[in-house]
């Protein structure tokens, strides 16, 4: 739950949403991170709104970016 205080009222649903399941599956069920795609799978958006929650994400800094392959960029939680 500190994660979530240190950013209250910055994460919307589709935000909190994604990074309930990243805790509560852990990180071996996210090997690579989290990407558009797999965000995408979760929430049902699309990869526009997608790109913009995990861009909103990191500028808050509940994530950081692990990998950037060009079209394939992958986050992390930032615990």
């Amino acid at each position: 739950m500190q994660f979530f205080d240190r950013f209250k009222n910055q994460l919307n649903e589709r935000q909190t949403k994604v990074i309930n399941r990243m805790l509560e599956e852990g990180p071996d069920q996210f090997v690579g991170g989290i990407n558009a795609k797999k965000y995408m799978s979760i929430t049902g958006c699309s990869k526009a709104t997608a790109t913009r929650d995990l861009q909103d994400l990191k500028a808050t800094g509940a994530i950081n970016m692990m990998d950037s392959a060009g079209r394939s960029t992958s986050y992390t939680l930032n615990m």
